[in-house]
This record gives C-alpha cells, structure tokens and sequence, in this order.
C-alpha cells in the first residue's frame, strides 16, 4: 500500500513510500509516524501541500489530521510591518501557513509609511518627521563640500594653488609675517610652487597681497555657493527635492 510521507514539524509533502507489512492483520498494512495512506491534494501555485491537525501541528499518528493546502512564502521577500526591514525565516515563521499579523510581502514603500490595517499608509508626522532628518543631513553635506572646496585649490594669475591644511598654514605664516612687518620674509624665495609642480612669481609685497585676495575670494565665492544651497533647502518641501541639491 502507498504512503504519504510528510514533514513532522511542518507537515509538508516529502515523499511516496510503502506501508510495512503486518503479519498479524496483512490486510491493515503498518502506516510509519508521519505518513498517511490518504491521498495529498494536487499542487498549486503558491500553495503548499501540508498534512495537519485542527490546531495546525503535524500529527504523528495519521488518523489526527488531514491534508490540506495552505500559502507558501518561502521563496517570497518578507518584511516586518513594524519597520519595514527584511525578514529572515526561522523559528518565528518558516514560510508555510498564513503570514503572522508582524510580517507582510509588501515592502514600505519609505521610511514615512506605517502599516496600518494592512496596508502601508503615509504618515503625515512621520513625512514631517523625516524631511527634518533629510534637511538636516543635506545642511552638514553643504557644509564638508564647502569645507572640502576651500581645503581644495583656488586659482591665482592662471595657475592652481593648494589649499589644503599644510598649504594654508604655510599660506597664513607667510601672511601673518606680511602683516606684522609689512613686508615678505627675509628668506622668500620670490614665487609660490602651483598643484602642477610650475612657479608663479611672487616678488612684490604687491603680488603677494593679491595671492592671497585670490584665495580669499575663492573662499568668498565657496561661502556664497554654501548659502545659496542653503536658501534651496529652507525653501524645498520634499524629500525629493531636497536629495536633489547638489554642490556639483
């Protein structure tokens, strides 16, 4: 006689087998623990087959359950309603049987939604709530660009000029000695070294006061880009709208 073995915690199909002979009763062939002579109900899409009690375990003993059909998730991205993160099957939920009120296969759409009568749904304080976060977060972007434009170069008679933290505080010693004694230093050598490794001839106390309005002015122009972003951001009402502001 045929059997049907399935899964003894899930109760899932896994096998045809054969009933063990019975030598006191041949007619009633011995039924293994978690098998059944009844015959499983044909497959479905998305369904799976499952043998179970009322309460929904695998009995062990075949005469306490039946076959029935029931969702499939296995193969199928779950989320948690809570907070919309990817769920992971394990002891929580396999992925057999009808998904717990804690998990959906709808993914939240953003961070503004919650679900609500199962269903994601746009929070307004959330919206609110996460267009801050964002503003917030592009404000300080605004700021290490323009922290990183006046630590780059800045451009002087045609030529590019290190503006990094050792190129500025030897750019300010310099400065600091020209203001103090009003002149250039008794050492200078008379021209500053560009990013391309040529010479930009600085031999006046002239010349260099306008090196260094060149670099001034670079900042000047950086601080007025930072502000005008700055002005798109307060006026913006959208988190997309605010991604889209960009240094570049």
């Amino acid at each position: 006689m045929e059997i049907f073995n399935y899964h003894p915690l899930t109760g899932e199909f896994l096998s045809v087998g054969v009933a063990d002979e019975n030598p006191l009763e041949p007619e009633n062939p011995i039924v293994s623990g978690y098998a059944t002579p009844t015959v499983p109900p044909a497959d479905e899409a998305g369904r799976v087959r499952v043998y179970r009690r009322p309460d929904g375990t695998a009995p062990q003993n075949w005469p306490e359950g039946a076959w029935t059909l029931v969702p499939d998730y296995r193969a199928v991205p779950l989320f948690r309603t809570s907070d919309g993160s990817v769920f992971m099957l394990g002891d929580e939920y396999a992925g057999i049987g009808d998904l717990p009120a804690f998990l959906t296969d709808e993914p939240r759409p953003s961070p503004a939604h919650k679900w609500v009568a199962d269903e994601w749904v746009l929070d307004d304080g959330l919206v609110e709530d996460l267009l801050a976060a964002v503003r917030s977060g592009k404000n300080a972007e605004i700021n290490a660009a323009r922290l990183a434009a006046n630590r780059g170069t800045f451009v002087h008679a045609g030529k590019a000029f290190a503006c990094d933290e050792l190129s500025r505080s030897d750019i300010d010693g310099v400065n600091g000695y020209v203001v103090l004694f009003g002149a250039l230093p008794t050492d200078w050598p008379g021209a500053w070294k560009a990013v391309d490794n040529s010479y930009a001839p600085i031999a006046t106390l002239n010349d260099w006061k306008a090196f260094y309005a060149s670099m001034v002015a670079a900042g000047n122009a950086n601080f007025a880009h930072a502000q005008a972003l700055k002005v798109q951001l307060a006026a913006a009402t959208t988190i997309e709208q605010v991604q889209a502001i960009s240094w570049e």
